[in-house]
């Protein structure tokens, strides 16, 4: 089986090796995001022609690396390793936390724990940074677990890279 999440997958190899319905969500992924990447291209070509010196530096600096592979890259990541964070528990009123609902933030260190069923944790904006909380205790050694929601299997394969165990 080809490594990582089937929509990253060749889309000869999703058809051939998942049901219809799942290979469809997985090419029709791949599919939305070479669209973005086009659209994202399209818009940094506007930016160098049409907004002066300042827009060619930044298209100048980010051209060379934006290829589709490099955006697939990155996309995988925000997909399978974004955490939605609490803002609603902000510590004090000058910690203004409007128009964050909703928001996803890549955590490093966090975002290395491992997906298990059932497990319940939160992450909450905190001072200088986030806190996360775990529904159990771990001893010192032992794998910290998170949930990556209620998800189908299926769901797991195309957008996570595995399927869970049966």
């Amino acid at each position: 089986r080809p490594e990582g999440p089937a929509w990253m997958w060749a889309e000869e190899d999703a058809r051939r090796m998942l049901d219809a319905g799942v290979a469809q969500v997985a090419v029709d992924t791949a599919a939305r995001v070479a669209e973005e990447h086009t659209l994202l291209l399209q818009g940094l070509s506007t930016l160098s022609t049409q907004a002066g010196d300042a827009g060619s530096d930044l298209a100048a600096l980010i051209l060379p690396d934006f290829s589709l592979a490099n955006y697939r890259w990155a996309q995988g990541t925000v997909m399978s390793r974004a955490y939605a964070v609490d803002y609603s528990l902000s510590p004090s009123p000058a910690d203004d936390a409007s128009g964050l609902e909703g928001l996803t933030v890549l955590l490093p260190a966090i975002d290395m724990a491992n997906h298990q069923q059932g497990v319940e944790y939160s992450v909450r904006a905190a001072r200088g940074g986030v806190s996360f909380s775990a529904d159990r205790s771990y001893a010192p050694g032992q794998e910290v677990m998170s949930s990556y929601g209620e998800k189908a299997p299926d769901d797991l394969l195309v957008f996570f890279g595995f399927r869970p165990p049966e």
